[in-house]
């Protein structure tokens, strides 16, 4: 782990020259064995050396410029092997002569830096923050567990369901089969009804004839009744359907038990008879009218029976269509689940493993030399951003530097 952190180190401090405003600072630590300081190669500008104005003059410039380019060559853990230093005096004010100050430096300058990292402490943030990561992964492992759960209990359930469903189909085909039979025997029924309203209407049509025509043969009789009472010298109101019962009854009682008396019976016992057929027929005659009216809202209702018995056969068809096709369905219901039942089970994996393969590494990382990288990176960036010169420079100049580092390979196996 610690070789791992130091390669880490290596490789972080690469990204950080190109940090700071006037150029980048890079820091390097000898290595633990003590390898004393690194060579230095360099190619000093002369003190008060002669400085011929060319293309470098600046009329705004304030002083003039040293620029220096620092090479430095490491091994694959982060020592300094050698450091090359190339100057460049540019002669921005156009001066006949520039004083410079060069001074030859080891490694050691780099290892100036570490006096600021003792007191430095900028990690709180990104300790918390990876205290929020931890905690968000943990969430995200319990809700995918959960996740795993719930598909499951669905899955059970699934299989309850598509129970449930093959009951209800052969309840919709069962309901099916029973509006079918009621639309056929409503058809039946109706025609039936129909049949029967006909004939009641024909029948009813012939009630008046028939009430007129007995009425007819009443009064015929009524007549012949007041003819032979006038011809046996019988003196009595004219006979009507409404009063001949009691004008009869009136004149038996005043003959008597003579043959006159005896006639007259006669003569209201026939018109007893036919006034009871007559007045049956009456009441059939208004019995078959009533039956015509009758039948007429029998075959109203038998028809809206019908219409009502196809719209309840379709209906059950198209519910047992729909429950069929659901029926059908429920394999691939199955299938679906069970396929989000192994899918939430693969992410939990999934994010256990990035858990304990990369946060928890990450966070143990931090716990451990990410800490010191961390405070050597923002050490580095401070020196970095008031740092102008490697091998010294006069009071009256600026400058700026330029490191380039370049380490050995870093072998995967190391």
């Amino acid at each position: 782990m610690k070789k791992t952190v130091s390669k880490a180190l290596v490789l972080a401090l690469c990204g950080v020259l190109a940090l700071g405003g006037m150029g980048g600072v890079a820091y390097a630590v000898n290595n633990s064995a003590g390898t004393g300081p690194a060579s230095v190669d360099s190619a000093p500008a002369d003190s008060g050396a002669k400085a011929v104005p060319t293309s470098s003059y600046d009329p705004d410039a304030e002083k003039n410029v040293k620029d220096e380019t620092v090479y430095v060559l490491a091994s694959a853990d982060g020592t300094v092997q050698k450091i090359i230093v190339s100057n460049w005096v540019q002669n921005a004010l156009g001066s006949d002569s520039i004083d410079d100050v060069t001074q030859l430096a080891t490694n050691e300058l780099f290892n100036d830096a570490a006096s600021e990292l003792e007191d430095r402490n900028d990690l709180d943030d990104l300790d918390s923050r990876l205290d929020e990561l931890t905690d968000a992964m943990a969430q995200l492992i319990d809700g995918s567990s959960q996740l795993y759960d719930g598909l499951c209990t669905l899955l059970d359930n699934s299989k309850d369901l598509v129970s449930g469903i093959d009951q209800l189909a052969a309840g919709a085909a069962q309901l099916k089969q029973g509006a079918d039979s009621l639309s056929d025997g409503a058809a039946q029924l109706q025609a039936g009804a129909d049949a029967l309203s006909q004939g009641l209407n024909t029948l009813s049509e012939s009630n008046a004839t028939l009430n007129g025509g007995a009425a007819q043969v009443f009064q015929s009789l009524l007549s012949t009744a007041n003819s032979q009472l006038a011809a046996a010298g019988v003196q009595a109101p004219e006979l009507t359907v409404e009063n001949y019962s009691q004008v009869l009854e009136g004149v038996i009682a005043s003959a008597g038990d003579s043959p006159a008396g005896t006639q007259v019976s006669a003569l209201k016992a026939s018109l007893d008879s036919y006034n009871s057929f007559y007045q049956g027929l009456q009441s059939y005659t208004a019995g078959v009218a009533q039956s015509a009216a009758g039948a007429g809202e029998l075959n109203n209702g038998v028809t809206a029976l019908k219409n009502g018995a196809d719209g309840l056969s379709t209906g059950a068809g198209q519910l047992y269509d729909g429950i069929l096709t659901m029926k059908n369905s429920a394999p691939a219901l199955i299938d679906g689940v069970t396929r989000l039942r192994d899918g939430a089970m693969e992410l939990t994996d999934g994010l256990k493993e990035f858990d304990e393969q990369g946060v928890q590494k990450l966070v143990d990382a931090f716990d451990g030399d990410l800490a010191g990288l961390m405070d050597r990176v923002n050490a580095l960036r401070d020196v970095s951003e008031r740092y102008n010169s490697f091998s010294g420079i006069s009071a009256d100049m600026d400058g700026q530097v330029k490191f380039i580092w370049r380490t050995e390979a870093v072998d995967a196996q190391d």
